[in-house]
């Protein structure tokens, strides 16, 4: 008989940094996850505003027209 099966899993020896980069790679994900809610949201809220065709004009400066 093979004695494959009695053999312990292997277990790479880096496997605590794995376990640690797979953590940190969950919490960057989880915050790019709310910052991209966060930025919906905003979007959201601001397209909700009226929009006007184009931006109120401002008048020319009295005080600039002379120089």
């Amino acid at each position: 008989m093979l004695r494959i099966m009695s053999k312990p899993p292997l277990r790479p020896r880096n496997a605590g940094n794995l376990v640690h980069s797979a953590r940190l790679s969950l919490k960057l994900t989880e915050k790019t996850v709310r910052d991209t809610q966060r930025t919906i949201e905003e979007s959201r809220r601001l397209l909700d505003r009226p929009v006007y065709p184009y931006p109120p004009r401002r008048r020319p400066d009295p005080g600039k027209a002379g120089r």
